[in-house]
């Protein structure tokens, strides 16, 4: 496969995937941020929060995008790939 075709393959999959990724944490700061309130202080900040997800839902999302890239790079190499007759 040439590598143009790669770059142009996985470059827009990782742009989706990086805004996805920023989307969806806002989403679960904000959701979890909402009243009420838990009674721990430290569970109420933004940061706490983002460290949270950081830890349990970023390493999820990591193997989901190389799943994904690791599925296109096998399409990519079945329709892309010069044969030689």
């Amino acid at each position: 496969m040439r590598t143009k075709t790669k770059w142009m393959v996985y470059v827009p999959t990782l742009l989706l995937w990086a805004a996805g990724c920023v989307l969806y944490c806002r989403w679960y700061i904000v959701s979890i941020l909402t009243p009420p309130f838990r009674d721990d202080a430290y569970a109420n900040s933004e940061g706490f929060q983002f460290l949270m997800f950081m830890i349990f839902r970023f390493p999820l999302l990591l193997v989901g995008l190389f799943g994904i890239l690791y599925l296109e790079a096998i399409i990519c190499n079945l329709f892309f790939t010069r044969k030689d007759d």
